[in-house]
C-alpha cells in the first residue's frame, strides 16, 4: 500500500520529467483503457456515454436567448416542457442514455456523430420517419440558425438523449480544447 501511495504522490506532486513523464503515463492509461470500461459499466445501466460540452453552441445569454426564442416563435415551437431549459455551459459533462430513436421527440437534447465522426450536442427541432428510417434535424440553441451537417441525421448516427448534466466536471476538457484550438488556429504559433 504505501508503494501505491508513494507512485500516486510521484505523479500528481513529483518535479522534474519523469514526473510529468509517469503522469502522461498514467493519463493515456486512464483515458484509453480506464474510461472505456467505466462507460462499459455505465452501459449496464443504460449510459450511452458522458458527453464534455465544450463549445457554446448550447449556452443561454442575454443574446442567444433572444434569438432562440424569436427563432422558436418563428417556427411555431413552444418550448416550455422540454428539458435543459438553460442550455448547457462549456465545462458541464451530459449524462448520454441509450434510447431507440422512436423515443427521441422534438425538444430532446441529443448527441450525435457527423459524418466524419465528430460528437455534436444539440436540440432535436424535427423528426422524420421515412423509407422505415428515423432523422432528426438539431439545432444548437445558441446559434442563429440550422447548420449544413444538422439536416436529416439518420438514426444509425444517433449516440443517445442527454438526461442531465453536471457542471465543471468536464472544465479540463474544455481548457484543453481550446488550448488545442490556439495551437490548431495557429493563435500561438
Amino acid at each position: 500500500m504505501n508503494s501505491i501511495k508513494k507512485a500516486w504522490n510521484f505523479i500528481w506532486h513529483g518535479k522534474g520529467w519523469k514526473s510529468w513523464l509517469a503522469f502522461l503515463v498514467f493519463a493515456l492509461v486512464f483515458v484509453n483503457i480506464a474510461y472505456p470500461l467505466f462507460i462499459q459499466f455505465l452501459g449496464l445501466f443504460g449510459v450511452a456515454d458522458l458527453f464534455a460540452v465544450v463549445s457554446e453552441s448550447m449556452v443561454h445569454n442575454k443574446d442567444s436567448i433572444t434569438s432562440y426564442s424569436i427563432w422558436l416563435e418563428n417556427n411555431n415551437l413552444n418550448s416550455t416542457s422540454w428539458d435543459f431549459q438553460n442550455g448547457l455551459y462549456p465545462g458541464e459533462v451530459a449524462v448520454i442514455m441509450k434510447v431507440d430513436p422512436e423515443e427521441i421527440y422534438i425538444g430532446d437534447v441529443i448527441v450525435f456523430r457527423t459524418e466524419t465522426g465528430i460528437p455534436i450536442i444539440h436540440r432535436v427541432i424535427m423528426v422524420n420517419y421515412e423509407e422505415d428510417k428515423y432523422y432528426f434535424t438539431t439545432k444548437g440553441d445558441a446559434n442563429a440558425g440550422i447548420l449544413s451537417f444538422e439536416y436529416k441525421i439518420p438514426e444509425e448516427r444517433l449516440v443517445g438523449k442527454a438526461s442531465f448534466s453536471i457542471p465543471f466536471i468536464g472544465v479540463p476538457k474544455y481548457i484543453l480544447t481550446v488550448v488545442v484550438g490556439w495551437f490548431t488556429h495557429g493563435i500561438l504559433l
